[in-house]
């Protein structure tokens, strides 16, 4: 699954504990992953452009990866307790958070693939850094 038109939904499940969709590239709608109760990390390498990402009663979530994601509208969630990390590639256009008392959002500049290219992920640097503690409320972005 590369590309999505609509909304995608990842949940509820009570198996899934590692996330990881290597070549999902694009999410027209929103991205839901909803009622995880196992998912520790959800790993999105590929993942470019969505229109929204939802997070909602991931209860062991500890990390959020999309190093290559250049363009979100809105990054929501509530119920995350255990969410720290939001790695991603640039930052929302809107943030909102509920329920995650500490997150850390870290913003890299992913390289430009090359023509023909796989994409791999990227390195963690360099980074901006947002730290938030107990966050409500709408970050509004660049």
């Amino acid at each position: 699954l590369t590309a999505v038109d609509g909304d995608l939904v990842l949940g509820p499940t009570t198996a899934w504990s590692s996330g990881e969709l290597p070549v999902l590239a694009r999410v027209g709608g929103t991205l839901r992953v909803s009622g995880n109760a196992a998912l520790g990390t959800l790993f999105l390498p590929a993942l470019t452009e969505a229109g929204a990402v939802e997070l909602v009663g991931n209860v062991a979530l500890v990390s959020v990866s999309a190093p290559r994601l250049a363009h979100l509208g809105r990054l929501a969630g509530r119920g995350n307790g255990a969410l720290a990390l939001l790695l991603l590639g640039a930052p929302p256009a809107s943030l909102t958070l509920e329920g995650s008392p500490a997150v850390q959002l870290e913003v890299v500049s992913a390289p430009t693939p090359t023509a023909g290219s796989t994409p791999s992920p990227a390195p963690p640097a360099p980074a901006t850094q947002l730290h938030a503690a107990n966050r409500s409320g709408t970050w509004p972005g660049p």
